[in-house]
């Protein structure tokens, strides 16, 4: 009985992927420090595992495009081809809107942020899955 609770918590364990760099308990999140946003790719959802809190993965590789909210040009376009790190862009203070596409094609929902003056801003963008 105790050799299958054992395998049990470990297919769970295995089974649920937990982010390779944490999300904040908040976002966005607004620290002291330069002008900047701080931002990782993750996906969430899926197919539901019994006894699997869902949580989102990654961060994963793609590319990120910032615009801006006011004049809708593009601002930055970062690529990053590793997955498990975070894009770190300095911004002006001001408002923006934030498209990005994981490697593999999929894309996520359309994130905006603001960005206020001597703050880092941690806002993530995620793909939705079903």
């Amino acid at each position: 009985m105790l050799a299958g609770l054992a395998a049990t918590a470990l297919l769970a364990a295995t089974a649920c992927p937990m982010p390779t760099v944490p999300l904040p308990a908040h976002e966005p999140s607004r620290t002291p420090g330069p002008a900047e946003l701080v931002t990782g790719l993750y996906v969430q959802g899926g197919a539901l595992i019994e006894g699997c809190q869902p949580q989102p993965r990654g961060p994963y590789a793609g590319t990120l495009t910032v615009t801006s909210a006011r004049t809708g040009r593009v601002v930055a376009q970062r690529t990053l081809a590793v997955a498990g790190r975070l894009f770190v862009i300095a911004l002006a203070p001001g408002s923006y809107r934030l498209r990005a596409r994981i490697a593999g094609g999929l894309l996520a929902v359309e994130q905006s942020v603001t960005i206020p003056r001597q703050r880092t801003v941690r806002q993530d963008v995620f793909v939705d899955v079903p």
